[in-house]
């Protein structure tokens, strides 16, 4: 849907997995407080699995706001989000990354599939 000239509005399968503002009805609002409830993992991440709470998500593009990463540690705005020196934290078990791995696969699968409703939808 063209909003104006300079921007469309498009419906996701799932949350873009980058960076976002977010604007929730009460509606959602409500279905995110109840999903949202065990916080297994950050906020944004629960908010983009729409497979998961029923919220759609839609997006502006071109987007309304924009991640600028700055990794320069000597500057006030330093992130180290995104920087990792290894994949799993020392102490990490066997076990541990076994789940993260079936979580991650759960998750990709259940992407794929919020994907192919969506295009069925569509036509």
């Amino acid at each position: 849907m063209n909003l104006n000239n300079s921007f469309t509005l498009y419906r996701y399968a799932f949350g873009p997995l980058d960076a976002a503002t977010y604007l929730v009805s009460k509606q959602g609002a409500k279905k995110l407080e109840h999903y949202c409830q065990s916080l297994h993992t950050p906020i944004d991440i629960l908010m983009d699995r729409s497979y998961d709470h029923g919220v759609p998500i839609y997006g502006v593009m071109p987007y309304a706001a924009t991640t600028q990463f700055n990794f320069d540690e000597k500057d006030p705005l330093f992130t180290d989000v995104g920087v990792r020196d290894q994949k799993y934290a020392p102490d990490i078990t066997t076990f541990e990354k076994l789940m993260v791995k079936y979580h991650r696969l759960c998750g990709s699968v259940k992407r794929h599939l919020a994907t192919i409703r969506l295009n069925l939808v569509k036509e």
